[in-house]
């Protein structure tokens, strides 16, 4: 039935993961910040950098903010390590 527990936490959690994911990479599409669009995006991996040291979960974002970025052509060639 609707609203019982499922028992499967770890699913839940998931999807309420990517859910969360999903608004947040909207909601840095919308307001053209390409940090917050990247969490999103990681969040919705899976890779919200919540287990990882905070150095390695800023390069996690780091990398993942680059990849929004190239991916709307904002860098410029000798700005993007894949093409510099």
């Amino acid at each position: 039935m609707a609203g019982e527990p499922t028992g499967d936490g770890d699913e839940d959690e998931a999807s309420s993961g990517g859910v969360v994911g999903k608004v947040q990479e909207k909601l840095g599409w919308l307001t053209a910040d390409r940090r917050e669009e990247a969490k999103g995006k990681l969040r919705q991996a899976g890779e919200d950098g919540a287990e990882a040291e905070a150095d390695e979960a800023d390069e996690v974002v780091n990398e993942a903010e680059r990849d929004v970025r190239r991916d709307y052509g904002e860098l410029k060639p000798e700005a993007d390590p894949e093409h510099g």
